[in-house]
């Protein structure tokens, strides 16, 4: 009987850390659930404060296993070319990082300056179809 009991003991104790490990080994690469879920609600709340929520046409939320961290990526209808990425501060601020066009580059990086003038249009950015 007491190695039945020691046995069970056993391979519960492997399973919890095979569970523990796993479970590490996916928040590692993909990011916890509960803190993707509090980045996408954080920058759709701030969007919403800042008046643009008629305006979103889709928002994704992607991690970034190097750096630990999650960026919301936005689409407006106003402007389908473009894509707007957002990043939750620790102190729960919400910044515009990056603006990336429809080839994906970016042209707009919120830590070297501002929005290339040939982007720049009446109401934000140019179609870019509409310049061809």
């Amino acid at each position: 009987m007491k190695k039945m009991v020691a046995i069970i003991g056993i391979i519960f104790i492997i399973g919890y850390f095979s569970y523990e490990a796993t479970n590490g080994f996916y928040e590692f690469f993909n990011g916890s659930p509960e803190e993707r879920s509090i980045a996408h609600e954080t920058v759709i709340n701030y969007l919403i404060v800042q008046g643009q929520e008629e305006n979103l046409k889709e928002s994704r939320v992607q991690y970034d296993y190097k750096a630990g961290d999650f960026t919301v990526h936005v689409t407006y209808k106003n402007e389908p070319f473009y894509e707007y990425v957002y990043y939750v501060m620790t102190s729960g601020e919400v910044v515009l990082i990056e603006i990336l066009n429809e080839n994906k580059s970016k042209i707009f990086d919120g830590k070297n300056g501002s929005v290339p003038f040939e982007y720049r249009g009446p109401n934000g950015f140019e179609d870019p179809v509409k310049k061809r």
